[in-house]
């Protein structure tokens, strides 16, 4: 604002010095740059690798079928009780088995929930989820 002799004041445009801001704009940038610390996200991730041409050891896979009437495990049809049976039997010997777990398209989440809760009961690590 600027006063003139009778003493009003006049509005005058003011200027904005760009050079200014680029150079802090281009100091912020050079900073972010320089302090970023990178995230190796794969490194976290768990992955399971294939094995060797040459392994001895075949994985144990057991297929869990949720229907909306009934269980089926490897093609045979089960009770929840018979699951956790076999279940249990087998981690007992070990429990590197994988548990691939399809559910039927008329099938309630109970049955899933159910069968993924007999699986964190026994022990076992290694469950994949599929649907119909």
């Amino acid at each position: 604002m600027k006063t003139t002799r009778a003493g009003r004041a006049t509005w005058q445009d003011g200027k904005l010095q760009m050079s200014a801001m680029i150079d802090v704009v281009f100091l912020l940038l050079t900073f972010f740059v320089f302090t970023i610390v990178p995230q190796d996200l794969e490194s976290h991730l768990d992955v399971l690798r294939p094995r060797l041409q040459g392994s001895t050891d075949n994985p144990t896979i057991l297929r869990v079928n949720v229907h909306a009437d009934r269980l089926e495990l490897n093609g045979r049809s089960m009770t929840r009780d018979g699951v956790d049976r076999f279940l249990e039997r087998l981690g007992s010997m070990s429990r590197m088995a994988t548990v691939v777990i399809t559910c039927d398209g008329n099938s309630a989440h109970g049955g899933l929930v159910g069968v993924l809760d007999l699986c964190a009961k026994h022990g076992f690590a290694n469950i994949s989820l599929a649907s119909r």
